[in-house]
């Protein structure tokens, strides 16, 4: 019988107490901004109101940083409603990007420039890190040191198709379709007119932007 009421004991779940539903609350908000990956622990929480409702909404103030304490206002789950703030000081672990060398500004970030890295973040807004596909497809804005965390800020996304790049060219003509190498006068997004050279050629064709490292001759 004892072993009985103790194996029911422990399959109950925790009390549904406000600072678990503040709790939850802050994770959810911060996991949505961070990216659903990230770990997420909460050293010490403040709840500064009573918190009113089974369902709670947490949303940072503008600017919050990670690495301080960072207020909350908590709100009713349509968010209609403020039901309190709280405190709170987080701490977020996700995967990210980290220089293996210092790097100039206005630089293509090549392979080799950048390594995985994953570790409680500091310093930085509440906003998702550049992957390491991204920090691969990006040029810098900013110099960066070596072993340095690689933030949205500090790089820009490279454009699909760049100037002196070869590229693949994809010809229609007459219902027949046929494929080429050609090299990229001026740099392009998907969907703009860019101008190519023919190498065997050196003819001047005009091209729309495809996707990257693709694109469409156009015949005038």
């Amino acid at each position: 019988m004892l072993i009985l009421l103790l194996t029911l004991a422990a399959a109950e779940p925790l009390a549904d107490t406000p600072e678990m539903r503040v709790r939850e609350a802050i994770t959810a908000a911060v996991r949505a901004r961070m990216g659903a990956g990230a770990t997420v622990s909460i050293d010490t929480l403040t709840i500064e109101s009573n918190v009113d409702g089974p369902a709670v909404q947490a949303v940072p103030e503008p600017g919050s940083k990670l690495g301080r304490a960072i207020r909350f206002i908590l709100r009713s789950s349509d968010m209609r409603a403020r039901t309190g703030s709280a405190t709170a000081l987080v701490r977020v672990s996700v995967g990210h990007a980290h220089t293996t060398r210092a790097l100039e500004r206005g630089v293509a970030i090549a392979d080799g420039d950048i390594v995985p890295a994953s570790h409680d973040i500091a310093g930085a807004v509440l906003r998702p890190l550049p992957t390491l596909r991204d920090a691969a497809q990006a040029r810098t804005v900013r110099p960066l040191a070596a072993g340095a965390c690689i933030t949205a800020p500090a790089i820009a996304a490279l454009p699909a198709v760049r100037g002196g790049q070869e590229v693949v060219a994809v010809v229609r003509f007459g219902g027949v379709e046929a494929r080429t190498i050609v090299t990229a006068s001026q740099s392009g997004e998907a969907g703009s007119i860019i101008r190519v050279v023919n190498r065997q050629s050196q003819r001047p064709l005009k091209a729309r932007v495809v996707s990257e490292g693709l694109v469409e001759i156009i015949h005038d």
